[in-house]
C-alpha cells in the first residue's frame, strides 16, 4: 500500500495556483486546565507588550537588554548610511 501512495504522490503534478486558508485561529497552548490555559495566555500578552516596550526604547537609542524567552527582532537603524552630498 505504501508503494501505491508513494507512486500516486509522485504522479501528482504541483499546483502553482493554490493557496492555503490562514484564516483559522492559531493555538498558543494544548492544555485541558482551562484556568491554567487563560493564565498562560494573560501572561504571554503581558510580555509580548514589554517587548514592544523595549523595541521603542531601541529606537529612541537606548539599548536595553530583550526580554529572555523571545526572539529580538533586528535593531532599527539610527543613523542614515547613505552621505549628504549622495542625496543631493
Amino acid at each position: 500500500m505504501d508503494q501505491l501512495c508513494s507512486a500516486k504522490l509522485r504522479s501528482q503534478g504541483i499546483n502553482p495556483d493554490y493557496m492555503p486558508n490562514r484564516d483559522g485561529k492559531r493555538c498558543w497552548i494544548h492544555c485541558s486546565d482551562i484556568p491554567y490555559r487563560k493564565q498562560f495566555i494573560a501572561q504571554v500578552k503581558i510580555r509580548v507588550q514589554e517587548c514592544r516596550r523595549v523595541y521603542e526604547r531601541w529606537k529612541m537609542g537606548e539599548l536595553v537588554p530583550y526580554p529572555i524567552g523571545f526572539y529580538p527582532p533586528a535593531p532599527p537603524r539610527t543613523t542614515n548610511l547613505v552621505p549628504d552630498y549622495i542625496r543631493g
